[in-house]
């Protein structure tokens, strides 16, 4: 008889709150797609805090914790915007 693994769910529990795939989550956070994963990519969200890969590869599809990532979209510093003047001196 082969023994099976058996996952205990206390041990790989997730932070609770509502979980969606990258698209629906984007428009959940009022963002692009491309900006959540550009986001992602910079380091402003945590892996089991702010998102999950359902699966082993990088390509794998993600779900994001809404909750955790407006939390920390409201900690994010706001664009720098350049001043008309700053631009013409700049060219």
């Amino acid at each position: 008889m082969q023994k099976k693994k058996i996952l205990r769910r206390e041990r790989y529990s997730l932070p609770d709150g509502e979980w969606l795939k990258t698209p629906q989550a984007a428009d959940a956070l009022s963002i692009s797609r491309v900006t959540l994963l550009n986001q992602k990519k910079e380091g402003k969200f945590v892996s089991g805090q702010h998102y999950i890969r359902l699966g082993d590869k990088e390509t794998s599809p993600l779900l994001w914790n809404i909750p955790n990532c407006r939390k920390r979209q409201a900690m994010f510093e706001p664009p720098q915007f350049i001043q008309e003047k700053e631009l013409q001196d700049a060219c």
